[in-house]
């Protein structure tokens, strides 16, 4: 099972499931808030607490942060999205960390997680 975990009160993070929503059209992937106690299901606390990173859990395997990013589009069929693992990890971290930091800059924070509509809500835990 493929699951993406997001912080479910970040603006650009529901935009970016609605998206991902849109061309899964083999709904490859499932969606998890954060928040959701669903999570605990799947990963551990300290991935839980930390709502500034993406979480792609994809066969018992867990990634963060740019590799998350990477290997969501490599399972959406998007391979040539492999090319961005030639720039090292720690800046393509630094660079996630700097967006990440300032999601609620960019977009508002949410005082609730959406509802998603009937559709989209199906591919939720």
């Amino acid at each position: 099972m493929n699951i993406i975990f997001i912080d479910g009160k970040c603006l650009i993070c529901n935009g970016l499931v609605k998206i991902i929503y849109r061309i899964d059209h083999k709904k490859r992937v499932k969606f998890c808030h954060l928040q959701d106690p669903k999570a605990l299901d799947y990963l551990q606390q300290d991935f839980v607490k930390n709502l500034s990173t993406v979480v792609f859990y994809q066969n018992g395997e867990v990634s963060t942060k740019s590799d998350a990013a990477i290997a969501v589009m490599v399972e959406l069929g998007h391979r040539y999205f492999r090319v961005f693992k030639i720039i090292p990890r720690p800046l393509r971290d630094w660079l996630y960390e700097v967006v990440a930091k300032n999601r609620y800059r960019l977009g508002k924070e949410l005082e609730t997680c959406p509802v998603p509509d009937k559709d989209l809500a199906s591919r939720f835990l």
